[in-house]
This record gives structure tokens, C-alpha cells and sequence, in this order.
């Protein structure tokens, strides 16, 4: 893996680690929000809403109304869609005895993400792996929570398509 592919890949778990911790920040922000339940749902808003893909007026052009209906089919890759983040740290000494040390501090985790059926026909799934060193000198080398010469490491572990086919 390239330095530069390294480089995304932390700003992206980073990116998402913040995401995480700000929509989970303040779990409770509903019982402030002074809105009014909807009587149906139909009233309810969904993300879909908010980037303006409603049911158009009738008499509307039926490019407007194809565009909704594959809006509708994608809806199920969009709601079904899992992202977890599982942070790690782990520390390690070990005195193997003759006076050879080895010691290393590493933080990291996965990021796994399942798409969900795109279609009802295609979905993917991916998964990647970080070990990043905070401590650990090169002369205490051989944890194995950290590549040789105690360098950090990202690699993709897992990467799958599955499709599925229905007759109609």
C-alpha cells in the first residue's frame, strides 16, 4: 500500500470517528427540540426529504416521476447501509529473558461497511484494518502489534460484491 493510500485511509477513519462522536454527542437533543408529533406518517421527514426527492404534483413531466421511482429502488442500499467503527489500543512489554525487550504501544481498529441491496439486485461490503505505533523504540522491535521496525500498518482485509438474481 502506498504512503498517500495510508495518509486517506487515516483522514478517513479519523473523519468518521468525528462524525461518530458528533452525532452521538448529544443523545438526549430530541427532548429540546419543541416541534410537534405528525399525526400520520406519512408527515414524518426522512433524509430523502431534505435533498428534495418528494413525490411530484400531478401532471408533472415523467422524467421527474422515473427519477423517484429509481430513488425508491436505491432507498433500500441507502437506509440498509451499516458502518461500524472498533477502535483498539493495546500496549505490550515483554523481557524475554536475555535482556532482549520488547515493548510497543499501538492504537487502531477497523472500519467495516455492508451496503444494502442496491437494485435488490447488488450490495458490497468492506473492511479495513489500522495498527499506528504511539510508542515503541526501534531496539524493542518484535510485539507484533506493529510492522518490522515498529512502523504502523493499514490494510484492507476484507472486500466483497454479492449479487443476486430473482426471475420475474
Amino acid at each position: 500500500m502506498t504512503p498517500g493510500t495510508k495518509q486517506i485511509l487515516c483522514a478517513v477513519a479519523i473523519g468518521m470517528s468525528l462524525l461518530a462522536a458528533h452525532s452521538s454527542a448529544s443523545p438526549q437533543g430530541y427532548l429540546y427540540d419543541e416541534a410537534t408529533a405528525p399525526e400520520s406518517l406519512d408527515e414524518l421527514q426522512t433524509v430523502l426529504d431534505d435533498l428534495g426527492l418528494r413525490q411530484p404534483p400531478p401532471g408533472r413531466g415523467s422524467l421527474i416521476r422515473d427519477a423517484l421511482e429509481k430513488t425508491r429502488l436505491t432507498r433500500g442500499w441507502l437506509q440498509d447501509s451499516s458502518l461500524q467503527i472498533r477502535p483498539r489500543s493495546y500496549y505490550r512489554y515483554r523481557d524475554e529473558g536475555d535482556g532482549q525487550i520488547r515493548e510497543a504501544l499501538a492504537v487502531g481498529g477497523s472500519i467495516e461497511f455492508d451496503s444494502g441491496w442496491l437494485f435488490d439486485t447488488l450490495r458490497i461490503g468492506l473492511v479495513g484494518y489500522t495498527s499506528q505505533k504511539l510508542l515503541g523504540d526501534s531496539d524493542r522491535d518484535g510485539t507484533g502489534l506493529l510492522q518490522r521496525g515498529q512502523s504502523g500498518y493499514t490494510a484492507l482485509g476484507q472486500a466483497f460484491l454479492e449479487a443476486r438474481y430473482r426471475s420475474a
